[in-house]
C-alpha cells in the first residue's frame, strides 16, 4: 500500500512543480504600481507556500473561491467505465466546440467599436516602438500607459493584490485599463500565457491557440475579459483532470480571475513615486455586492498602510474625486 503511493505522491510533486516552471516562465516581471513589490525570495515563497499546499491537499474542490468567481464544475467521477466514459468524452468535445465558439465570439467582438480599433491600433503601434524586448523589462507596462497617455487615452497601471479568500491563496497582479466613452478596456499582451497550462489536451491546445490568432496584444470590455477568464478556467480544470493532473490552485477560477477583478491600485504615473503609495485599493464596478463586502473589510484592515479610512464618507468622496 505503502509502496503504491510513493508513485503516485512523486506525481503530484511533478505536476505541481511542471505548473509552477509554467507560471515563473510565461509571467515578464512587473514593476510596481504604487505598492511594495515582493522581490524573488519572497515570491519564492510564496511559490513554495502554493505548491506545498497543492501537495497536501487531496480535495480538489477545497480550493473553489468565493461564489461570484465560480465556474460550473466537471462531474469527476473516476468509476465510470465502457458507455459511461464514452459518453462523457463525446461530451467533452460538444464542450470545446461550445467553449470554442464563445470564445471566437468574445475575442471578435467590438469589431464596430471604433475607440476599441483605435485603443488596439495605439497598443500595436506603441509595443512596436517599445520593442519586441522591452516586453520583459520590469516596467514595461508602465512604459505601455505612458504612451498610451501621450496619445491622448485615459490609460492607467492596476495592480491587484489579494489575500487569501476563503481557500483562494494570496497573490498580486499588473495589467493595464483604459476609461473611454463610459466603459473600461483591459489591455493584455500575454493573456494565454496567463492561461497556460502544462500537459494541455488537443481541445484546450485548440483554445489556446485562438489567442495567437488574435493579435499579440488583448484589448477588450471587462466584462469579457471575464467571459473569456471564466470559459479558459472551466476548460483548464477539464483539461488537466482529463490527463490525470490535479489542478492547483493558481489554475482555478477563483485565483485566475481575482489577476483582473480583485480591488486594485490604478495609478497614472509614468514613473514610481511616493504619492503611489497613497492611492487606495478600489473595488471594481463589475464586483459583486459580496465580492465588494469582502473586498471592503480587507481594505478597512489596510486603511494604516494607504492612509484612508472607509468609514469615513469624506474620504470616500476625496478618493472619487481623484480618480476622475
Amino acid at each position: 500500500m505503502a509502496a503504491n503511493m510513493v508513485p503516485a505522491r512523486f506525481k503530484r510533486v511533478a505536476d505541481a512543480f511542471d505548473e509552477a516552471a509554467l507560471t515563473l516562465r510565461t509571467r515578464p516581471p512587473c514593476g510596481s504600481s504604487g505598492s511594495e513589490h515582493s522581490d524573488d525570495p519572497e515570491s519564492l515563497t510564496d511559490l513554495s507556500r502554493l505548491v506545498n499546499s497543492f501537495i497536501e491537499n487531496d480535495d480538489d474542490e477545497a480550493w473553489e473561491g468565493p461564489a461570484e468567481w465560480a465556474v460550473e464544475d466537471v462531474d469527476d467521477d473516476d468509476g465510470r467505465v465502457g458507455d459511461d466514459r464514452q459518453r462523457e468524452e463525446e461530451n467533452c468535445c460538444d464542450d470545446v466546440v461550445e467553449a470554442r465558439d464563445s470564445l471566437q465570439r468574445l475575442l471578435s467582438s467590438g469589431e464596430d467599436d471604433v475607440t476599441k480599433r483605435s485603443l488596439l491600433e495605439a497598443v500595436e503601434r506603441s509595443r512596436r516602438e517599445l520593442g519586441e524586448r522591452s516586453y520583459n523589462s520590469p516596467d514595461f507596462k508602465r512604459r505601455l500607459m505612458g504612451r498610451l497617455r501621450n496619445q491622448g487615452f485615459d490609460a492607467g497601471l492596476c495592480k491587484t493584490r489579494w489575500e487569501k479568500k476563503e481557500s483562494c491563496p494570496r497573490g498580486d497582479y499588473e495589467y493595464i485599463d483604459v476609461n473611454a466613452n463610459g466603459e473600461r478596456y483591459i489591455v493584455e499582451f500575454n493573456l494565454r500565457g496567463e492561461l497556460e497550462t502544462a500537459r494541455p489536451t488537443a481541445g484546450y491546445r485548440l483554445l489556446a491557440e485562438m489567442f495567437d490568432e488574435a493579435g499579440a496584444a488583448y484589448v477588450g470590455r471587462a466584462e469579457e475579459l471575464k467571459k473569456i477568464a471564466r470559459i479558459m478556467s472551466g476548460e483548464m480544470k477539464r483539461s488537466m483532470k482529463s490527463v490525470g493532473m490535479h489542478v492547483p490552485p493558481w489554475r482555478r477560477s477563483a485565483y485566475v480571475q481575482a489577476k483582473w477583478f480583485s480591488s486594485y491600485k490604478r495609478t497614472t504615473n509614468n514613473v514610481r513615486t511616493a504619492r503611489d503609495d497613497e492611492t487606495l485599493f478600489v473595488v471594481p464596478l463589475s464586483s459583486s455586492s459580496s465580492s465588494a463586502s469582502c473586498s471592503t473589510r480587507w481594505a478597512q484592515k489596510q486603511r494604516r498602510w494607504v492612509g484612508f479610512d472607509l468609514a469615513r464618507p469624506a474620504d470616500e468622496i476625496a478618493l472619487k474625486e481623484r480618480m476622475v
